[in-house]
């Protein structure tokens, strides 16, 4: 039997990465206007600090413009596609606040 005769079947880890990966990069296109008017610092963008929510923030921006592409970001920073993903999904729906990872006081998610 040659080499010819297998077929390759990515690892299911693997598949549901490249998954996650299309549903970010649609949700930075689809959401790029909202993306771009989040009020972000001028937050540096290097490995091993904290996450604050500009930070994030900052980071989504980037990719939204092409100025960090998602697989360089998820290796650079290591990430998972998933938490990424998070991020972009909550800073949609509530702006930079929603990227807070401790809840504000006074805010629904609370209870």
């Amino acid at each position: 039997m040659d080499a010819s005769s297998f077929i390759h079947v990515p690892h299911p880890r693997l598949l549901a990465t490249g998954r996650a990966i299309l549903r970010i990069q649609m949700l930075l296109r689809l959401h790029r206007e909202q993306i771009e008017l989040l009020p972000i610092r001028d937050e540096q963008l290097r490995p091993g600090a904290r996450w604050t929510r500009y930070r994030k923030a900052r980071l989504i921006q980037a990719m939204c413009v092409g100025e960090i592409s998602l697989e360089a970001a998820l290796a650079t920073f290591s990430l998972s596609a998933d938490e990424v993903e998070g991020w972009i999904r909550a800073s949609i729906g509530g702006g930079i606040e929603a990227l807070r990872a401790i809840p504000a006081e006074g805010s629904a998610s609370e209870f």
